[in-house]
């Protein structure tokens, strides 16, 4: 009798920790859908929105190219273009205003043309500072996006080979990829939800092409396009994309290790070479300054 209770108490437990479980999973995925929901819809209504920074101070194509270096460096909000013209704004008015207490402490004229163009020099300087920190940024999360595109595709292969739509296929693979390589999981993750609401597949994936900048991505993205409107197999065609992929990223490779002899030479001549030739100058030196004294 004891034994039957004992159990019975296990497995109350037990079936109370997989509802938990279940529980706690099944929220955890309603939240992160609906906040990927909000984003697309907000992503979607942006260019409609009223960001006074933007139509005062930049062009169409300035905020379009602003925009993308964003994306491309992983800022992804839609209030990212006006938090970068401030960061700009900013700190060229800050570097400006150093210079000019520098000219105050010097004790030189604020008001002279030296002091004007040292202030449009530091002002431009300076609003350009944040927008090659973007520019580095860019380049390490594009190098990331290279380096996990081989093998995110292979998991779409697998995935769009057991039966999973290209929707349930990115959300699936965004899953898999999250501990490893989460600057791709997130791409995949919003790719996911766009397909799921934009009315227009090609835009979705259009869309990844654009946030990503990188060659893998945009080949994947115009080649489900093309498969999706002309109903061409879809595991076949990943497979070849995620070839090339891995294809690319050995000559990458190559590319790099073929430019090392190069370097260690530079390296070389610095290190060697010219200590080497200060140690046979110094003695002609001290012999001809001691004769010129």
């Amino acid at each position: 009798m004891v034994i039957a209770q004992i159990v019975m108490l296990v497995s109350a437990l037990m079936l109370l920790v997989v509802t938990s479980l279940l529980w706690h999973n099944t929220s955890q995925r309603k939240r992160r859908e609906a906040r990927l929901s909000h984003y697309v819809k907000r992503q979607a209504t942006a260019s409609s929105s009223n960001y006074p920074l933007m139509h005062n101070w930049i062009t169409q194509n300035e905020k379009a190219r602003l925009s993308r270096l964003l994306a491309n460096a992983g800022f992804h909000k839609p209030q990212a273009l006006s938090w970068l013209l401030l960061a700009k704004f900013g700190s060229g008015i800050l570097v400006a205003l150093l210079l000019l207490m520098r000219q105050s402490i010097n004790g030189e004229a604020i008001v002279s043309m030296w002091s004007l163009t040292l202030v449009l020099v530091g002002y431009v300087l300076g609003a350009n500072g944040p927008e090659w920190w973007l520019n580095l940024n860019a380049d390490r999360y594009r190098k990331k996006l290279k380096q996990s595109a081989p093998d995110a595709i292979d998991l779409l292969v697998l995935c769009v080979e057991s039966g999973l739509s290209l929707n349930r296929a990115f959300e699936r693979v965004a899953r898999y990829l999250q501990e490893q390589h989460a600057p791709m999981a997130e791409q995949f993750r919003v790719t996911s939800a766009e397909l799921d609401l934009l009315n227009d597949r090609t835009q979705a994936l259009n869309n990844l092409s654009w946030r990503t900048g990188i060659p893998e991505l945009h080949t994947l993205a115009t080649t489900l396009t093309m498969a999706d409107k002309y109903g061409s197999p879809l595991a076949d065609t990943l497979r070849q994309i995620s070839e090339d992929a891995r294809r690319q990223r050995a000559l990458d490779i190559e590319e790099r290790a073929g430019k090392l002899p190069g370097k260690i030479t530079l390296i070389q001549m610095t290190m060697i070479m010219l200590p080497m030739l200060v140690m046979v100058i110094s003695p002609i030196l001290s012999q001809l300054l001691t004769s010129l004294a």
